[in-house]
């Protein structure tokens, strides 16, 4: 396994990893930009122009680009986030050559025809009514709404057709000259390829196409923020089966120093059948079918949520127990088992991770766009390793505090008090 990077004068970073045993690649593009750089008139844009790009360009148009990838047996995709957009393509590595010629045409020729956005906008409508059809996605959304309330993490990255309807082409056009800018871009290839051909593909499909000189989105790398905000809760009556509830507590931003202890707690919390949370409202009670504490870190701050779904009439007495998990773990901690067992699941699931070229190309991307430095797999083995039970202890105390606590609910029989016994 062989890693390179380079900038280029124009900012447009490559890094590579070189694995000589893989026949497959993969050509990941990352550009950093997302919902946070919206506003409210043209919020749902990114997500519009990750779907506009696979609608046409100068010398393809939409059946040609899907059929000229699939030619190759590529497996192609993209998404949107909050903070970044990304592009990629798979395929055995023979055929990198087609993979750039493709995703730098859609990138840098897209039309982006009136009639073709007209349309699309409809698809993408159906993809706000699937993701309002489903309660997990509406109480996700309501919390991320109350917990970011008054910061650029409370737009929804997809939209609201209010919105999307008003959209022109010219719309996209200036927000693509504003973000799609090579300091905003990084092109990661990895698998079966040398640093020196990815290279010579990047310089002839991407470097030198780039009109804009815009500056780069840039994030406060040592910061160690913590949002906090007002505690506040919401109940929204849906006609469904079960009560959909998430609550969460601040913690540390994302370039804080706490990355992995948060892991680490979160699985030990609520991450795998062993967990407090699993053992509890699953195992003893049988509240849920399943319960998870996951930690999701931005650069303004960062926060542990849980969520589960559970019958309407045992919603106070499933996040009643919960409350006793937390309880207990704020006042005992947690035990050196616990500990070992943790660090020893989450390394594996980096490791796992780590074994196909997709994984390695966006998770370089991530790194690259986060961080603008390459993070080996070992770096992020040997921090999990140097974390101590006092590390995780002390974190336990300065995140579960409820005064700073949210929470939103999706139920036919939402009940009001069902956080009031993080007051008590």
């Amino acid at each position: 396994m062989k890693v390179k990077t380079y900038t280029y004068p124009s900012g447009l970073r490559l890094v590579v990893e070189t694995l000589s045993d893989s026949k497959a690649a993969t050509l990941f593009v990352g550009i950093n930009t997302g919902s946070v750089n919206e506003t409210d008139y043209n919020n749902g844009i990114s997500h519009v122009i990750e779907h506009m790009l696979f609608k046409g360009t100068n010398t393809r148009d939409a059946q040609q680009i899907s059929k000229e990838l699939e030619d190759l047996g590529a497996n192609v995709n993209a998404f949107t986030s909050k903070y970044h957009t990304c592009f990629y393509a798979s395929c055995m590595s023979e055929y990198m050559d087609k993979s750039f010629d493709v995703l730098s045409d859609m990138i840098f020729n897209s039309v982006f025809d009136q009639k073709e956005l007209n349309k699309e906008l409809k698809v993408i409508y159906e993809e706000i009514d699937m993701y309002q059809d489903d309660p997990s996605s509406v109480c996700y959304d309501r919390f991320n709404e109350l917990f970011f309330a008054g910061t650029k993490l409370e737009k929804n990255v997809i939209g609201t057709k209010q919105v999307l309807s008003k959209l022109t082409r010219q719309d996209i056009l200036d927000y693509m000259s504003k973000y799609y800018t090579a300091p905003n871009m990084v092109i990661s290839v990895a698998g079966g390829i040398d640093f020196d051909r990815a290279k010579q593909l990047c310089d002839k499909f991407f470097a030198n196409n780039f009109k804009s000189k815009a500056n780069p989105n840039v994030y406060n790398i040592q910061s160690t923020l913590i949002h906090k905000p007002n505690a506040t809760f919401d109940y929204i009556k849906k006609d469904i089966a079960q009560t959909h509830i998430i609550f969460g507590y601040p913690t540390y931003s994302l370039y804080g120093k706490h990355n992995s202890e948060l892991n680490i707690l979160s699985f030990i919390l609520g991450g795998g059948m062993s967990s407090r949370l699993f053992q509890t409202i699953r195992e003893k009670y049988g509240y849920v079918y399943s319960i998870n504490a996951l930690p999701e870190l931005y650069d303004i701050g960062g926060v542990v949520t849980i969520n589960l779904a559970t019958n309407h009439q045992n919603q106070k007495d499933a996040v009643d127990k919960i409350n006793e998990v937390i309880s207990d773990l704020v006042k005992n901690g947690i035990t050196e088992e616990e500990l070992a067992r943790a660090k020893t699941f989450c390394k594996s699931m980096i490791v796992m991770s780590s074994e196909t070229t997709i994984n390695i190309a966006r998770h370089n991307v991530a790194n690259m766009i986060i961080y603008n430095e390459y993070r080996s797999l070992d770096t992020k083995l040997n921090n999990l390793d140097k974390v101590q039970l006092a590390d995780i202890n002390a974190l336990i105390l300065e995140i579960f505090e409820t005064k700073h606590i949210c929470g939103a609910v999706v139920s036919d029989k939402p009940d009001k008090t069902l956080f009031d016994v993080f007051a008590n």
